[in-house]
Parts: structure tokens; C-alpha cells; sequence
């Protein structure tokens, strides 16, 4: 039996079993340390303050059904390796995927994060430098003819 363009799709989107660990592992090393956090709205970058990494895991497929949608929209369009590709790929394709993360096939993988504090210190050393950028790019825009 000939084997689809879908199922080749779906084949391909799971690592050999040498390369599934290696994401994990990876969350792996962020677990004890310290780091500054970040995150992207629509209104920029913005600074969340010092958290620590406490543990890491994978959801099971109950765990995957019950998170709100607009994350598991979230999971699903980074499962793609870019946004094109994600945007140009068929949508029966991107239900497929979107179904292995509800039949257990393809898991989520999380890293909890424990908040220590805010560093006072770098969130206002972050708005200066971001003061002194406008007012140049404001510069640099009325230099312009």
C-alpha cells in the first residue's frame, strides 16, 4: 500500500528515538539556574523579572486536552520550523499533527519556572537604554530632508 504525502508528513515530523531526548535535555539544564525572563506582546519586549528553572516534564494527552486553546495554537504553530512553513503548509496536514498532539503521539514538553524577584536595578537600566534609543532614532528621524 503506497504511502500518502500526509503520512510521510507525519513520519517525518517525528525524530528518530536518539533525537526525541534531546529537547528535554536541553530543558534539562535550566533546572537550579537562575535567569532573567523576557517575554513578547504585541506591544514589545518586556521584562517579568529573576526566576529559577524547578523542574521539567511532559504532558500526557489528558493534560494536552485540557489546556486552553489559544495555547494549544500556540504549541501547535511552533511545532513547524518557521512561520512560512507553518503558513504554507496544507491544512489536512497541520489537522494531522494537530491530532497526534491529541492521540499522545506528539507531547509537549515544559520547563516550570519558579519567580524569585523583580531586579529593580535592570528593569530601569532596560527603560534608560530604551529612553536614549528613541530620543535617537526621534533624532535621527528629524535629521532626515
Amino acid at each position: 500500500m503506497p504511502v500518502s504525502s500526509l503520512q510521510r508528513t507525519a513520519v517525518r515530523a517525528l525524530p528518530p528515538p536518539t533525537e526525541r531526548d534531546a529537547p528535554m535535555n536541553e530543558l534539562k539544564k535550566h533546572v537550579g539556574v537562575r535567569k532573567e525572563v523576557f517575554y513578547h506582546s504585541e506591544n514589545g519586549i518586556h521584562y517579568a523579572g529573576t526566576f529559577i528553572g524547578v523542574e521539567v516534564g511532559d504532558t500526557s494527552k489528558e493534560e494536552y486536552a485540557r489546556l486552553p486553546r489559544n495555547v494549544k495554537e500556540a504549541i501547535l504553530r511552533h511545532t513547524f520550523p518557521s512561520k512560512a512553513d507553518f503558513l504554507t503548509t496544507k491544512l489536512d496536514a497541520v489537522d494531522h499533527v494537530r491530532n497526534m498532539y491529541f492521540l499522545g503521539h506528539f507531547r509537549t514538553q515544559y520547563l516550570t519556572l519558579r519567580y524569585i524577584g523583580y531586579n529593580k536595578p535592570l528593569a530601569n537600566a532596560l527603560m534608560a537604554l530604551g529612553a536614549a534609543e528613541g530620543k535617537k532614532a526621534a533624532a535621527e528621524a528629524a535629521a532626515e530632508p
